[in-house]
């Protein structure tokens, strides 16, 4: 459950930290994410990809010990970049 919350708060880190280096003038690096952010607009991608993570995040705890990986491994890369974001700010 623990994983399952971080990797959310994780979210909302990258959320602002990503916002914070576009009105700076930064580009978003990720392909993926630019795109997204062109179709829903920035706020409109970040909070659609973090509900898809917090429902994602429930789904891996259904699982047991797989799910426990997978959202470990999630906060690990997410954890990477929010400090990489928060490095460019």
């Amino acid at each position: 459950m623990i994983a399952a919350i971080v990797l959310v708060l994780l979210q909302f880190a990258d959320w602002w930290t990503t916002r914070t280096i576009l009105k700076q003038g930064g580009r978003e690096l990720n392909p993926i994410a630019r795109a997204g952010m062109r179709l829903l607009g920035v706020d409109g991608y970040l909070g659609v990809k973090t509900a898809w993570v917090a429902l994602l995040s429930w789904f891996a705890l259904q699982i047991g010990t797989a799910g426990l990986i997978v959202l470990g491994v999630g906060c690990a890369l997410y954890l990477a970049v929010v400090i990489h974001n928060w490095r460019g700010m």
